[in-house]
């Protein structure tokens, strides 16, 4: 994922150039760069990377209301942004979207090397420890009151 973070901050540009020269192949050629390679690299091994931050009894929700709310406050939020950087460059320099993808990317590259590693260690519950955890949860049958 780091290799990505550092392929997008140092791609972005060229891309955004190949895009806007108006030919077929220099917008196939920036597609090529940016979908599957760019892409591929940071978000290939992030399903991974983003299940193993949470303990398997929350894995799964975990998981889905990170993906959610990334969704939800970066993708949706997106296009607003880039319309706002591009009228602000004047209308066709896309440099402040340049700069901004820079950033995430180096945002993105800081969190991937200060995050926790996790893959030498064992599965932080199983389902004996769910289920202890569960047993715990219950009153103690003495403390009950009695009907």
């Amino acid at each position: 994922m780091l290799t990505g973070a550092v392929a997008g901050a140092v791609l972005i540009g060229p891309i955004l150039w190949l895009v806007g020269q108006g030919s077929s192949w220099a917008l196939l050629l920036a597609f090529v760069l940016g979908n599957p390679l760019v892409q591929g690299l940071m978000y290939g091994p992030m399903a991974a990377w983003v299940a193993e931050k949470f303990p398997t009894s929350a894995r799964y929700t975990g998981v889905s209301v990170s993906y959610q709310l990334a969704t939800t406050l970066g993708a949706g939020t997106a296009p607003l942004v880039a319309t706002a950087l591009l009228a602000a460059a004047g209308g066709t320099d896309p440099v402040y979207i340049v700069w901004l993808f820079v950033a995430l990317c180096v945002l993105a590259g800081v969190v991937y090397l200060t995050s926790r590693e996790t893959s030498r260690g064992g599965l932080a519950h199983t389902s004996e420890d769910i289920a202890e955890e569960r047993v715990d949860l219950l009153p103690a049958t003495d403390s009950l009151p009695r009907v």
